[in-house]
């Protein structure tokens, strides 16, 4: 995949990333796309599948950046945490994008927020699994994320908010339509699922 490090700045348009790998250590991640130190990367278009990291980010990680997505297909991307998308202290703006079927070992099947800020107008996440904590989204330590538009959780799955799972964290609806539906909380454990759609917890 690409990396950009100190304030770099990538943009495509129409580019696809598809079956990357970042298993080389398990403290990097992005296997598509890694974002440190300030860089910023404008991403419109593009269809990224089949991508995977032993840490975070199957696709894309963006750790203290920024990224700005418009019209992006993503699908079947995996990793431990934020099985497309890890975002650490980092502004993500999302305008008609769309993940499907995305996978996560631990946290956040299609995105993991820690510390950082979200924007997602006319998105929608569907059939993206977690074994702990959110299919689609897992909001933790502190993060912010704002719905516009149509937006729509569906067919996920995990122990903990089968749909989303916020922690510490804040989810406001920004106008628009919330679609969150046909999700499931499960667990091979006797201790069971909690919140199919939705789990929020504080500490």
């Amino acid at each position: 995949g690409v990396a950009a490090v100190d304030g770099a700045v990538v943009r495509t348009e129409g580019v696809s990333f598809v079956d990357n790998r970042a298993d080389s250590t398990a403290a990097v991640g992005g296997g598509g796309l890694l974002l440190e130190r300030g860089s910023t990367a404008h991403v419109r278009g593009g269809s990224h599948a089949g991508n995977s990291a032993a840490g975070k980010g199957g696709w894309l990680r963006a750790d203290d950046s920024t990224v700005v997505m418009r019209d992006v297909r993503s699908r079947l991307n995996t990793a431990v945490f934020g099985g497309a998308l890890s975002l650490e202290r980092a502004n993500a703006t999302m305008v008609g994008c769309s993940f499907h079927a995305e996978s996560a070992h631990s946290e956040g099947g299609c995105v993991l927020a820690e510390a950082s800020m979200l924007d997602a107008t006319d998105c929608e996440f569907v059939g993206c699994v977690s074994g702990e904590s959110g299919g689609g989204f897992a909001l933790l330590q502190d993060s912010w994320a704002g719905l516009r538009g149509q937006s729509v959780f569906a067919e996920g799955r995990a122990r903990r908010g089968g749909g989303l799972f916020v922690s510490n964290s804040e989810l406001e609806l920004l106008g628009g339509t919330l679609h969150v539906h046909s999700n499931t909380a499960a667990s091979d454990t006797a201790e069971g699922g909690f919140g199919g759609g939705t789990y929020s917890a504080s500490p």
